[in-house]
């Protein structure tokens, strides 16, 4: 690396010889593209949205039907919108050679689609960034077989530039289902 710089001046200085009009143009364009791409960089990581999913399900019974319970928390500093919900069963198959491929099953959500989750606040009393997703589909029969999981994921926008960002969190065992309820707030904890 250290070689590389030393070649890169050495380089420069041989064209500041050669070329001596054409050395300070040369370096503005060199930091025009390297700003260009810290700014580009930034601006996608600010308005990326910052979507977290529990790593717990909550089981309980709603309307006589038992559901099982999905929690997802905006930390962004901006409502996410066109925010879309999809819960997959994968399952391993074994093909040529030994390799891994997985069948995805997609089980139903009661609600797969929100329009917008507001932005995160600090405020004790304000819980409109957390949105708790659920399915009737029976989990915890096909979570104890070996090999099988989970996979919640979550597709959702910055309102202004578009930018989306998928989030996934998988669930492969049953420790990852409480009869409990989840915390308030931002916390993706389970209630003890």
């Amino acid at each position: 690396m250290f070689a590389l710089l030393i070649y890169f001046i050495m380089t420069l200085m041989t064209l500041n010889e050669l070329f001596p009009k054409c050395i300070p143009h040369f370096i503005s364009f060199i930091i025009c593209i390297l700003s260009s791409f810290i700014f580009v960089f930034l601006l996608l990581k600010i308005l990326s949205p910052k979507i977290k999913i529990s790593p717990y399900i909550a089981k309980r019974n709603i309307d006589g039907k038992e559901s099982y319970i999905f929690k997802i928390v905006n930390e962004s500093m901006f409502d996410t919108y066109n925010v879309k919900f999809r819960l997959v069963m994968r399952e391993p198959i074994i093909t040529e050679n030994n390799k891994v491929n997985h069948k995805t099953t997609k089980i139903e959500l009661v609600i797969d689609e929100l329009f917008c989750i507001p932005r995160y606040k600090k405020d004790k009393d304000y819980g409109d960034y957390a949105a708790l997703i659920r399915t009737e589909f029976d989990l915890s029969k096909d979570i104890c077989k070996e090999n099988i999981e989970y996979e919640l994921m979550v597709s959702a926008s910055h309102g202004l530039s578009n930018i989306t960002k998928v989030i996934r969190q998988r669930f492969d065992n049953s420790g990852n289902i409480h009869e409990k309820m989840f915390k308030f707030g931002k916390s993706l904890k389970i209630n003890n």
